[in-house]
């Protein structure tokens, strides 16, 4: 792996994943923010592949629980709400 590697899997995922979760915080809340913490390993997974790293299936069933996770969460918080907006009009 040369110099474009390293900073492809070290520098630019570890200062980029601060000033966008920094940003996500700032515009979504710590929150919903959360959430999307779990999307790490995929997005690892995706940079390893466009480097020419072979994907596992373990990788790929990983991914898909988290983002099947992510999604049930998303989908049981919007119920939340809803519920909680139909109780405070009454």
């Amino acid at each position: 792996m040369g110099i474009v590697g390293v900073l492809y899997m070290g520098v630019f995922p570890s200062v980029g994943s601060f000033i966008f979760w920094n940003q996500g915080v700032k515009i979504l809340g710590a929150g919903k923010a959360g959430i999307t913490m779990n999307l790490i390993p995929v997005f690892t997974a995706i940079i390893s592949v466009t480097l020419g790293h072979a994907l596992e299936m373990s990788q790929m069933l990983g991914g898909l629980m988290t983002i099947a996770g992510m999604l049930l969460i998303a989908i049981k918080r919007k119920r939340v709400s809803q519920i909680s907006a139909l109780n405070s009009r009454a």
